[in-house]
This record gives structure tokens, C-alpha cells and sequence, in this order.
């Protein structure tokens, strides 16, 4: 038996009164957003926590090393947000006004050690639970943003390198900054919204000092830019910010770090999988490396394939043996890599390709294809959601198979930043479960459930046994066991009637069973739902 450990957040409602009041169960509560949306280690943030159906003296909870918030949230928040809008908001099917998300005060301690990257919070009350959302840790100077900058003229003075803090948070609003920079110096921007649960859509632009709009170098990482422009002078530069629609409010946060120092679009190789998929994600505040060299010459950087040059056809295939795992990319549009695998008859191999670091603009599609060139089988990532092209492969005679890695794009797009990993296996049984959500409420006396994903390999079939630890008095898990060739099964929480409030973090334990009802030893786990940095899962008892 293989454990797996997601921490689920899980609260439950009671019908009974409650400090904040008695529950009401149609009003979940949400959480829309912090702001700022991280700090500096070694400092103390005042923060406003945004949300819906939040009431006074709501619990606020923090996970993160070295992070720590008081207990309960503070008075509300009354923050100065220009431009107002010229009409009270309404929706347009049917006016009915628009109620923005209320602000809470709190403040969150960042230890001077406390680890760079992502902490999570959440919030609880009578009514449920919130969510986790991000809370970023960084290093630089912070700034944050005081209306009125809602024009040239009223433009806030920062000094790079820094990181700013700033809401969106009319539907006119535009932000400006003014900055210095010495003819020739590079400066970089790095902006984050949709990465910590924003729905901002980011424009950009920067003027120097005679009003010209400079060209930008840019890369998305989703939707979130991140550019680059040589100084044309010696002077001041100004930067503005807005969303792309009209559309505004608190929770339009953005946290943005602009210097000098090169930013890391990716890494190759990519290394340890997890190491990478860390570093990507705290990179926003804290990248520190070298980027991947471009034609404009000023990107500083070095690059290192692990893929050999001379794989790009048929007849110069990289010979594999499972278990492999390769790291390559489309550096041109008509780029393709290729790769022979000696199999014996009725031998099963398991492939998967996908793109690598998540940032990655690869979208792979892979092809067997037998000696004489006919294609066996094909499969490609936009056959699935999560941008994976998986195939399980039993070989129909002794022989060497060749593997043609391309991209879905093949023929018109390519470039350094189109990255994957192959991995190349023996096949054997398995399952991976996944938990569609990390929160769900509950009330007293009532249930819910949520769903739990399972992907099979290896001709596994069979059930799978699933057991809770660390559940609240009251509480238990209705369905504990995952039936046979089932893809998708719920998770179903029950409280007493007399169960307290509590905000748990769960243990869940699986193990795969054979048709005699014993332990087969098929691995089973449950990834995290949540972002890398964060709990796995939370039970909350609210």
C-alpha cells in the first residue's frame, strides 16, 4: 500500500448559532483576494483580505514557514479606490447593481528566513470556508500603490529594483509609475495576476522620457506578461497598467517586480521535475539566473540540450532503452526529434510526453511508426485537459520501433521556450488520484462530496480502499471505496448533528485491492490540488 497525503479543506456549517451567528447555508463565504498579495522576508505586511459573504471576527488562517497572521480578521477596511466610476455598476442583463468584494483588515509576519516563494490562506466562519489562495513571499523592496495615480501627472515614484503592489480597482483605473534608468540598461518586468488568482488581464506600456512609446520584448507565462526594453537615454520612464476590458474592482490585484537583473523563462535540462516546477513558480518574485539567448543579443544566458542535435530525422534516431527520460524542444518551426526503441513481441511500454516546466509553449504529439515506416499508433495532447500525450503500447513482433516527437503546431511555430519531457517506461500497473477541488463545506447535520479523479495504467482495474485520517469529532467519510474501472467517484463527508466548528487538514490513505479483496500493491496516490508551496489539501470545520 502507497499513501497518499492531500490536505483537503473541508468546513462545515452548523444550523445552530455560532459566534458569528447561526449558519446559513446559502451563503458560503469566498475569498477573492489579499492585497498586497505578498511581502518581504523579515518585515510585517498590513494586508486587506477580500471576499463574499465574509462577516465580522471571521478566522483567518496562514500556512507557509515562517508566515504567521492573527487568528481573527480585523475591523473593514475602507480603501480610497479612484477613478470612481461615472454610473453605480450594473449588470447589463438585468441592473441589477454590483456589489464589489468587502475588505478586511489583517497583517501578515514574514520571518527574515522564511523560505521565497508561494504561503497560502483561507478564511473561515459560521458560514463555511474559503478557498486557499496564494500570499507571496519575496526579497525585494516592496512598494504599494496609493490612489490618486491615475494619470501622467500623478504618477508614483519607484527605485529598482522593487516590487509593486497594486489593484485595478475602478473601471477607468490605470496605474503609473515613474522610474530611472542610465542609457543601456536593461529593465525587466515581471507581472503577476492570473498566477496568484487574479482576474486581471494585464496591458502594459512605457514611455520615456519625450513621451515615445518603446517597443517591448515580451513572453507570456499564461496570461501574464513579462518584458523587457533596452534604454534608449538617460532619464525617467514611465510605466502604466490597466485591464484589458473595462473592468475593475479590489479584487484586480497585480504584484509586479521591475529591475535590471535577467529574467529565467526556463531551464535545460529541466532536471529534478519537482525542483523545476518550484523554481518556476517562486521565480516571479525571485529569479536570479540567466535567461535563454535571443537574436536581440542583450538576453544573457547559455543553453545545454540533452537532446542530440543529430535526432532530427528517421535515420539518426537516438536509441532509448525503458526506463528514459529525455528533455527536448522545437527550437524551429519544423523541428521534430526521433527515437528507437528495441521491443520484443507482446512487450508493453508506457510513454508519456508532455510539455516541461508547466510555462513551456510545447504542445507534443507523439507517433509510432515500425520499421518500414508504417504508422502504428499516434497521440497528441489536445486530446487531453491537462496537455499530456500518454500511451500504453504492446508491441506486435521483435524488432526496433521508431518514436517521432513533434509539436501540434509543427510547421509554423518553434522556438527556444518550446519545451517537453519525454518519459519512457516499462509498463506496470498503476493508478493516480486527483481531487478536483481542495475545499468544499459541510453542514451540521447534512454532507457533501467531492470528486475524486482516477486515471488507471498498466491494465489496472481493480478497487481501491481509501480511508480519511485526522477527520474532526463528528465527521466521517461515507464512501471508502472506489469501485472497479471507475474513472471519476465522489468523496462524501458527513457531520453529526452535534459536530463542532473546526478547519482540519486531512490525511487521505489509499490502497489498490485485488479481486480476492487483498492488497495488490498497486501504487496509489492522490497529486495536490493545490499550487506547488501550498497544503495538499484542508479540511475545514467552520
Amino acid at each position: 500500500m502507497r499513501v497518499f497525503r492531500p490536505v483537503l479543506v473541508l468546513a462545515f456549517l452548523f444550523s445552530a448559532a455560532t459566534a458569528w451567528g447561526q449558519a446559513v447555508a446559502s451563503k458560503e463565504p469566498s475569498g477573492t483576494h489579499i492585497f498586497p498579495a505578498g511581502g518581504r522576508r523579515g518585515t510585517v505586511v498590513p494586508v486587506r483580505v477580500g471576499g463574499e459573504c465574509l462577516p465580522p471576527s471571521a478566522h483567518f488562517h496562514v500556512w507557509g514557514l515562517g508566515v504567521t497572521a492573527p487568528e481573527l480578521l480585523g475591523p473593514r477596511a475602507k480603501a480610497r479606490y479612484e477613478p470612481s466610476p461615472s454610473r453605480i455598476p450594473a449588470d447589463a442583463d438585468n441592473d441589477v447593481s454590483i456589489n464589489y468584494p468587502k475588505e478586511w483588515k489583517s497583517k501578515i509576519t514574514i520571518a527574515a528566513n522564511a523560505p521565497l516563494g508561494v504561503a497560502r490562506w483561507r478564511v473561515t466562519c459560521g458560514w463555511g470556508g474559503t478557498q486557499p489562495r496564494p500570499f507571496i513571499v519575496g526579497d525585494l523592496p516592496e512598494f504599494v500603490e496609493s490612489e490618486p495615480n491615475s494619470d501622467p501627472d500623478h504618477a508614483e515614484r519607484i527605485t529598482l529594483p522593487i516590487t509593486v503592489n497594486g489593484q485595478i480597482a475602478g473601471e477607468r483605473d490605470i496605474d503609473f509609475y515613474v522610474f530611472h534608468a542610465e542609457k543601456g540598461d536593461v529593465v525587466v518586468c515581471d507581472l503577476l495576476a492570473a498566477r496568484i488568482g487574479s482576474p486581471l488581464d494585464p496591458v502594459l506600456e512605457v514611455r520615456d522620457a519625450n513621451g515615445r512609446r518603446l517597443s517591448l520584448q515580451e513572453v507570456r507565462v499564461g496570461s501574464d506578461p513579462v518584458f523587457a526594453f533596452r534604454a534608449n537615454s538617460s532619464g525617467d520612464f514611465m510605466l502604466n497598467i490597466a485591464n484589458v476590458s473595462f473592468r475593475g474592482g479590489p479584487e484586480f490585484v497585480y504584484r509586479m517586480t521591475i529591475s535590471k537583473d535577467p529574467y529565467v523563462a526556463f531551464m535545460l535540462p529541466t532536471a529534478n521535475k519537482d525542483e523545476v516546477e518550484n523554481f518556476a513558480l517562486t521565480g516571479g518574485d525571485d529569479f536570479r539566473s540567466w535567461k535563454e539567448k535571443r537574436s536581440s543579443n542583450w538576453w544573457r544566458g547559455a543553453e545545454a540540450d540533452v537532446v542530440a542535435a543529430q535526432n532530427r530525422s528517421a535515420n539518426r534516431a537516438m536509441s532509448l532503452a525503458a526506463p528514459a527520460d529525455v528533455v527536448g524542444r522545437f527550437l524551429t518551426a519544423d523541428a521534430e526529434d526521433w527515437f528507437s526503441i528495441g521491443v520484443k513481441k507482446g512487450e508493453s511500454i508506457s510513454l508519456t510526453c508532455q510539455a516541461f516546466p508547466a510555462t513551456s509553449a510545447a504542445s507534443p504529439v507523439m507517433a509510432i511508426e515500425d520499421s518500414a515506416g508504417r504508422l502504428l499508433v499516434r497521440v497528441s495532447s489536445a486530446d487531453s485537459a491537462n496537455r499530456t500525450c500518454g500511451l500504453e503500447w504492446k508491441a506486435p513482433a521483435d524488432g526496433v520501433c521508431q518514436l517521432r516527437v513533434s509539436d501540434l503546431q509543427h510547421g509554423t511555430r518553434g522556438g527556444p521556450e518550446f519545451l517537453y519531457r519525454l518519459s519512457v517506461r516499462p509498463t506496470r500497473p498503476s493508478v493516480a488520484l486527483t481531487l478536483a477541488t481542495d475545499c468544499v463545506n459541510v453542514v451540521q447535520g447534512g454532507k457533501a462530496d467531492l470528486d475524486l479523479i482516477v486515471e488507471r495504467a498498466g491494465g489496472f482495474s481493480g478497487a481501491i480502499d481509501l480511508k480519511a485520517i485526522d477527520l474532526p469529532a463528528g465527521v466521517r467519510l461515507e464512501t471508502t471505496r472506489v469501485p472497479e474501472n471507475v474513472a471519476r467517484f465522489k468523496l462524501v463527508f458527513a457531520a453529526a448533528d452535534d459536530a463542532r466548528p473546526a478547519n482540519a487538514a486531512l490525511t487521505i490513505h489509499g490502497a489498490a485491492v485485488g479481486t480476492a479483496g487483498k492488497e495488490t500493491g498497486v501504487p496509489a496516490q492522490v497529486a495536490r490540488a493545490t499550487p506547488v508551496g501550498g497544503p495538499e489539501g484542508v479540511l475545514a470545520v467552520a
